[in-house]
């Protein structure tokens, strides 16, 4: 669910009603914007009036939106033998308004579908002089959906990967049916957010040069997501080509689905807002009858891996267990997280910095209430203090 901070931006950058064709999908940019450089993460809410950390970007342009993370590193003079990396990645909310000339409140949920695109860039420059004996650049660049390798050796040597966008995976978001409000054109419309998948990798210089004098190497890497809302509907609560379930302390909170084949090829990336009871839902549409590898991340909770059997007939009846505490979202549940759950406790939703950044943290209280049930107390605690040093699937 939006939160009212967030619904106060989205509603100031509003494409007019009357411009847009019946059953639209409008872009309104990033809403919430995660960065995880070399272990510190960096966390930024648009409705704040934040802008992206430094090496991300989101750019729109009608249903699409377009976000990167970069990193770089540089090694210069007589540093050899040395090495220095750049671990970066990130992922974003990205808020859409949709457009109905249909009512489509009522019972069941609501499916939107986008198709996404990914791109990767390596880029490794070497300059030296001829006194140099050798010099190495390179660049790893790994995300969700692919790996790229470069390698730079040599002097006055440069070497470039373009970044080529590729056919990504489904993107799909299916959540109880969300608030509707009627335009003045007599269209309906509603806000939702979908979470990408996360992107970036590592940026690894190498100076190898133990005669020379002024070597110079830098490298970057770059890993970008395209993601066009193509459809939506009105969906029964319950139906065929789907995988159906449970999830404990999931009551209306999105789950991040990956759904990967037999062979590790990424299928499907889905979010799906769980009902009151925690049932959640993976629309599996156009996808063949088969084993898969499916992956699972909730709010606060690690990321938790099921292999299924599916088919097209549905199945049903699957119960996940999270272990809860990594409110940062890197997947790992550490020392400060606990701590901050710690220095939170007392805290409720009537504070009025309930969802404010704190300036010592970087974390809004609201994070700590693992259990979501609008205070911080001993029982969020409990649910992440067994869970410290663990890391998700």
């Amino acid at each position: 669910m939006l939160n009212m901070r967030t619904r106060a931006l989205l509603l100031t950058g509003l494409v007019p009603a009357a411009a847009l064709s019946t059953n639209a999908a409008v872009a309104l940019g990033w809403s919430i914007a995660t960065l995880t450089d070399n272990g510190t993460v960096i966390r930024r809410i648009a409705a704040n009036g934040d802008s992206l950390p430094s090496g991300m970007a989101c750019s729109i342009t009608g249903s699409r939106s377009t976000v990167s993370v970069t990193g770089g590193v540089a090694l210069k003079g007589r540093d050899y033998a040395k090495v220095v990396k750049r671990d970066r990645s990130g992922n974003f909310d990205l808020s859409y308004k949709l457009y109905s000339d249909v009512d489509l409140r009522g019972t069941g949920s609501l499916r939107v579908k986008a198709l996404s695109r990914y791109s990767i860039t390596a880029n490794v420059m070497v300059e030296a002089n001829p006194g140099s004996a050798s010099a190495e650049g390179r660049v790893d660049l790994v995300e969700r959906t692919g790996k790229a390798d470069l390698y730079g050796p040599g002097l006055e040597e440069a070497a470039t990967t373009a970044g080529t966008w590729r056919l990504g995976p489904q993107v799909s978001w299916r959540g109880a049916n969300p608030t509707w409000s009627k335009e003045a054109d007599g269209r309906w419309s509603t806000l939702v957010r979908l979470n990408t998948i996360g992107m970036g990798g590592r940026t690894t210089g190498y100076h190898n040069s133990p005669g020379g004098s002024m070597t110079v190497v830098t490298a970057s890497s770059s890993g970008g997501l395209d993601v066009d809302v193509t459809s939506f509907e009105k969906v029964a609560t319950s139906s065929a080509k789907t995988i159906e379930g449970t999830a404990p302390l999931t009551t209306n909170l999105p789950l991040v689905f990956d759904v990967f084949s037999e062979n590790n090829i990424l299928e499907l990336n889905t979010v799906t807002i769980c009902e009151a009871d925690g049932t959640f839902w993976i629309p599996m549409d156009g996808l063949a009858d088969g084993l898969y590898h499916v992956y699972a991340k909730p709010f606060a909770g690690l990321r938790k891996r099921f292999d299924v059997l599916y088919t097209q007939a549905g199945l049903a009846g699957i119960v996940i267990d999270f272990k809860w505490g990594d409110i940062d979202g890197d997947n790992r549940v550490t020392q400060s997280e606990v701590d901050f759950i710690t220095a939170m406790i007392g805290m409720t939703k009537d504070h009025p910095d309930w969802e404010s950044i704190s300036l010592q943290y970087r974390r809004c209280p609201v994070d700590a209430d693992i259990d979501r049930d609008g205070a911080i107390t001993a029982v969020d605690l409990a649910l992440a203090l067994p869970n410290l040093g663990l890391i998700g699937d």
